[in-house]
C-alpha cells in the first residue's frame, strides 16, 4: 500500500479513557482509499480587558481541502510517544527508553488517538547533523518506529539538516555547505522508513505517514545564530529564501526514496504576525515550495478566551495555499497560569473549543500538545506552556514511568474522539446558530462554542463532554457537547 493510500485508511475502534497500566495493543480495524495530492502565532498576546474579537462562523468561507477519511485520523498528539532530553537525563539505557515509549504509546492508544508526530529534536532525533554525528546508527529510531507501529500509531516525522527546537543553537549557517550530501542523508532516512520493502528498516511493522520539513523556520529566523547570544537577531540567518531551498531538496529526496510520500511543510510558528506572515509569505511565492509539498504545517498557541487565533491562522493560508490542506501540528491552552479564566476547567472546554474551531474553519489534521507535562517544580514560573498537556506527571521519575495524573482535559479528549473518530471530514459544515458555534457531520452535531437556542432536528440526545453524563435535548444546549443523530 502507498502511503497516500495509508494516509487515509481508517482505522482503529475507540479506545477507552485513560488509566496508567499498560495494556494489549489493539487489533487495526483498516479500510483503504487513495488520497488526492494538493488538495501561530504562540500565545504572545494575552486578553486585555474586552479581548479578542470572538470570531463568527465559518459557515460562509471558501472550503479548505481535506485528507483525513476519518475523525480518528484528524486528531491526534503532538510529541506524544518521545522521551524528553530532561527525562533521558535521568538515565539513559535502551531498555529504559523503550519502557518509556511502550507506556506513552499506551496511554495515547487509551486516550482513542491513532495519529502522532515526532519532532526532529526529540528522541531519536532523526535530523541530519545527530544521524551523521552518530554515524547513522539506526538503533534509537528502530525502536520508536518498532513501539509506534506495534500500537498501530501513525508517524507524522520531522527530518531536516538540523534539530528544530532551536536552529540557531546549533549552526551559525542554515544551509549545510554539503547539500547534496544532505539529500542523499534525507534519502536514507526515508528508504528505511517507508515500507516499499526496499532497504527497509528490518521488521518495520508500519511505515512514517508523513513527512514535516524543519520545525518553526519563521521562528528561527528571529533568532542570534550560535555563538550570538545577547545581541539582536540576523537577518540573513534561515531566510524564506534558505528555508525554501530545503523544502525542495528535502521533499525531492524523500520523493527520490517513495515518490509517493507525502510531505509536509515545517510548522509555521507566527503567520498571523506581521512579520511572521511575510515570513511565511515569502517562502510559499518561491519557486518549487508549493509544488514540493502535500500539505501547509502550523503552529497555534494562545492563553486568551477567544477562538480569534484560530480563525486567523486558517485564514491566512485560506488565501496564501488555498489547494493544499492545513494540518495544525501543534495547538493547545494552558490549565494553569495568571489569568483569571486559566484553569483545569476552562481548558477541558477549551479541548473541544479549539480542535471544533479548526475543523468548522476547514483544518484538516489538529496535533493537541502534548501528552505528558512533568511535575511542578518549586519557583516554576512558567505556566502559560508548561501546563498544556492532558496528564501530568506526579513525580519526576513518574514522567519515565507511568505515574500520571488525567487532567479532565484528557477525558474530554477521549470523548471528543470516541464521538467524532467515526465521522466523514468530507461531512463537516459548520451550521448558523444562535448563541454559540456547532459543528454538523454524518453522525452528529458537535457544539463546541457557546450556548446555542435552537437543537437540530433529528437531534434527541445530548451527551455532555466535560462530564460524560447524556440528557434529553431541551431549548438550550451548552458547550462543549455531542448531538448524536
Amino acid at each position: 500500500m502507498n502511503s497516500r493510500a495509508r494516509l487515509t485508511a481508517a482505522v482503529f475502534a475507540l479506545a477507552g479513557l485513560v488509566v496508567c497500566a499498560l495494556v494489549l495493543w489493539p487489533e487495526d480495524e483498516a479500510s483503504t482509499d487513495g488520497t488526492t495530492r494538493r488538495g501561530a502565532q504562540r500565545g504572545s498576546r494575552d486578553r486585555g480587558d474586552d479581548g479578542p474579537t470572538e470570531p463568527g462562523s465559518a459557515a460562509d468561507k471558501a472550503p479548505m481541502p481535506r485528507s483525513a477519511t476519518s475523525g480518528y485520523e484528524a486528531i491526534g498528539l503532538n510529541e506524544a510517544v518521545s522521551v524528553g532530553s530532561t527525562g533521558m537525563g535521568l538515565g539513559h539505557s535502551s531498555q529504559r527508553a523503550r519502557a518509556v515509549l511502550m507506556s506513552r504509546a499506551s496511554h495515547t492508544r487509551q486516550l482513542g488517538a491513532q495519529l502522532v508526530r515526532l519532532n526532529s529534536h526529540a528522541y531519536p532525533k532523526l535530523n541530519v547533523q545527530d544521524l551523521t554525528a552518530r554515524d547513522f546508527d539506526w538503533s534509537e529510531a528502530d525502536a520508536l518506529m518498532r513501539v509506534v507501529g506495534e500500537a498501530h500509531l501513525d508517524l507524522v516525522v520531522v527530518v531536516g539538516p538540523w534539530p528544530g527546537a532551536r536552529t540557531g543553537a546549533f549552526t551559525d549557517q542554515y544551509l549545510p555547505e554539503d547539500l547534496d550530501a544532505y539529500e542523499a542523508a534525507i534519502a536514507r532516512i526515508a528508504e528505511r522508513y517507508d515500507g516499499d520493502g526496499v532497504n527497509d528498516m528490518p521488521g518495520l511493522p508500519r511505515p512514517v505517514l508523513a513527512w514535516e520539513v524543519d520545525n518553526e523556520p519563521d521562528l528561527h529566523h528571529l533568532r542570534p545564530p550560535r555563538g550570538a547570544e545577547g545581541t539582536p537577531p540576523r537577518d540573513d540567518f534561515q531566510t524564506p529564501a534558505e528555508y525554501a531551498e530545503i523544502v525542495v531538496r528535502t521533499a525531492r529526496a524523500i520523493r527520490s526514496a517513495d515518490p509517493d510520500a507525502f510531505v509536509i511543510s515545517g510548522g509555521f510558528y507566527r503567520p498571523t504576525s506581521k512579520d511572521g506572515g511575510a515570513y511565511v509569505a515569502e517562502v510559499l511565492q518561491a519557486p518549487g515550495v508549493l509544488d514540493a509539498l502535500d500539505a501547509m504545517s502550523v503552529h497555534c498557541y494562545f492563553s486568551h478566551d477567544s477562538l480569534s487565533e484560530v480563525a486567523a491562522t486558517m485564514d491566512f493560508f485560506r488565501t496564501h495555499a488555498p489547494d493544499h490542506p492545513v494540518w495544525v501540528t501543534e495547538t493547545s491552552v494552558p490549565s494553569d497560569g495568571r489569568h483569571p479564566w486559566v484553569s483545569e476547567g476552562w481548558q477541558a472546554e477549551m479541548v473541544v473549543a479549539v480542535i471544533g474551531g479548526f475543523l468548522a474553519e476547514g483544518a484538516d489534521r489538529i496535533f493537541w500538545h502534548t501528552l505528558i507535562e512533568p511535575p511542578p517544580r518549586e519557583g516554576d514560573d512558567n505556566k502559560t506552556y508548561g501546563s498544556n498537556a492532558l496528564l501530568i506527571a506526579t513525580s519526576e521519575a513518574g514522567a519515565l514511568g507511568g505515574e500520571f495524573r488525567a487532567k479532565p482535559a484528557a477525558e474530554v479528549f477521549s470523548r471528543l474522539l470516541a464521538a467524532l473518530g467515526p465521522t466523514d471530514p468530507t461531512s463537516y459544515r459548520e451550521v448558523t446558530v444562535e448563541g454559540g458555534r456547532m459543528l454538523e457531520t454524518d453522525a452528529g452535531w458537535l457544539v463546541f462554542r457557546g450556548e446555542i437556542t435552537s437543537p437540530p432536528d433529528g437531534a434527541h440526545e445530548v451527551l455532555e463532554l466535560t462530564t460524560g453524563t447524556t440528557s434529553a435535548v431541551g431549548s438550550t444546549v451548552r458547550a462543549p457537547a455531542w448531538l448524536p443523530r
